[in-house]
């Protein structure tokens, strides 16, 4: 791109600074404060000057309306409108990141003072090395070098590149990697106005005396809660889903469309694999929810070749779109065993079904399925895990076959299993009980917290761990 391509493009989508009106106009904000509830997800609130953050998650997920979001805070804080720069540079070159830098300073930057903001959007589309531009820039542009620069991208794969090349030049920030995915099934219940929200526990306390009084406080908000996990585990937490079903009590059309966009004409783009094969691994990754995955067998159903399975699954996990479950030995994950693959969101599980191309899931294995997000984002949220690393969250099996769906080496002693009835739960009880680890099993609705396995419903588990 030229110089005075980016000018243009930075003068019409940088409605900030032409005056106070530039909130009622955007179309990221203006979606927000007309949607049927009130959600931040905070994620690039109190950003340090001189940072350098990145900020990975799945599109769709409400990026680009955190960072509108994270202008009017800046704003309001008594940063001038011309040191905030943004620019959504999906299928850019890398070599037009420098020409932006360097032409914003000359011209709309110019005779500015104090901290300076750069929010560069979906960077993880840019055609190049865009890592070591960045880096580059970062070691040799005195001004950028002590600017604050937001990165996002939705290719973990992308991000990970980035990490390595810009050490060292993260500046004065703590918690400079951070991760924006769907919303939790805590904001859905914000969302609804009920009450109470207990503050989040970390994994290892889930069988202490405090966390046994925060279920017997929420155990009178059951039948709601109930009703709005189900809801949650058929819409999901896209924030265009949760408007769509507060406003139909379905999803739009329109907005399963976008998502198949996202599956297919951003994820598996470019690649030899057809729409057809593409929707029948989706199928075949739901129907295959919450069992250890035959990589081998599922390749004979989509009719390709296993490596190419193999390279379809890469593509959705650096997407955040599915998660693998790896086989635990001695804590440690075990790539080469059978994993269980997961969705990050309930929405994704039903897309194959919803465009009537598949089968929809069942309400127990969804409710695995988000459970399992639910440890992620705990383990995220406290600081000793990363949702993009898989080592965290892992399944067991027993000698004698048995499976706990997820235990991990930073879960601190605890196992949870899923099963998501009002009874037949007496065998899963045991196989905790046998297994040395504290167990927790989430039902539907029945809650025991004494004895050597507590039961707890699976949406005040949820809440309790702030997922």
């Amino acid at each position: 791109m030229k110089a005075g391509d980016i000018q243009l493009y930075l003068a019409a989508t940088n409605r900030w600074w032409r005056g106070a009106d530039w909130e009622r106009d955007d179309p990221r904000l203006r979606a927000a404060a007309t949607a049927p509830f009130r959600y931040r997800s905070g994620a690039l609130r109190d950003l340090t000057p001189g940072g350098l953050y990145v900020l990975r998650g799945p599109r769709r997920a409400g990026k680009s309306t955190e960072i509108a979001q994270a202008v009017v805070d800046l704003l309001g804080s008594g940063v001038p409108p011309r040191n905030i720069v943004h620019a959504a540079v999906d299928g850019w070159r890398a070599a037009d990141l420098r020409t932006l830098v360097t032409s914003a300073s000359m011209t709309f930057l110019a005779g500015t003072s104090g901290p300076r903001y750069w929010f560069l959007d979906e960077i993880t589309s840019v055609v190049g090395d865009w890592p070591n531009t960045i880096k580059n820039l970062r070691d040799n542009d005195v001004a950028f070098s002590e600017d604050t620069v937001v990165l996002t991208g939705s290719s973990a794969a992308g991000l990970h590149a980035a990490r390595r090349a810009l050490a060292g030049r993260r500046g004065p920030a703590t918690r400079t990697e951070r991760v924006l995915l769907p919303m939790r099934f805590t904001d859905i219940v914000a969302a609804r106005g009920l009450d109470p929200v207990p503050t989040p526990t970390p994994i290892g306390n889930l069988r202490s005396a405090e966390v046994g009084a925060a279920v017997s406080d929420l155990l009178p908000y059951l039948n709601d809660l109930v009703g709005l996990w189900e809801s949650y585990l058929r819409f999901g937490g896209f924030p265009q889903a949760v408007a769509s079903w507060l406003r139909s009590g379905d999803l739009d059309p329109p907005f399963v469309d976008a998502l198949w966009d996202v599956v297919y004409g951003k994820t598996i783009t470019g690649a030899r694999f057809s729409a057809t094969q593409t929707a029948a691994l989706l199928d075949r990754l739901t129907r295959n929810l919450c069992s250890p995955l035959n990589v081998s067998r599922l390749a004979d159903d989509v009719d390709a070749a296993r490596t190419t399975i193999s390279d379809r699954l890469a593509d959705l996990t650096e997407s955040f779109l599915v998660w693998p479950c790896h086989r635990e030995q001695g804590l440690a994950p075990r790539p080469a065993a059978q994993t269980k693959w997961y969705f990050t969101d309930p929405v994704l599980a039903r897309l194959a079904a919803l465009r009537g191309l598949g089968r929809e899931p069942d309400l127990t294995q969804l409710c695995e399925q988000q459970l399992g997000m639910v440890l992620l984002r705990n383990l995220d949220a406290a600081g000793s895990g990363d949702v993009a690393d898989h080592a965290d969250v892992l399944h067991h099996r027993s000698r004698t076959r048995a499976e706990i769906d997820f235990v991990g080496r930073r879960m601190d002693g605890i196992a949870v299993e899923s099963k998501y009835v009002d009874d037949r739960w007496a065998r899963e009880a045991q196989t905790l009980a046998a297994s040395g680890w504290h167990g927790v099993i989430a039902t539907r609705s029945v809650t025991q917290w004494q004895g050597e396995v507590w039961a707890v419903p699976a949406p005040i588990l949820a809440l309790v761990l702030g997922g």
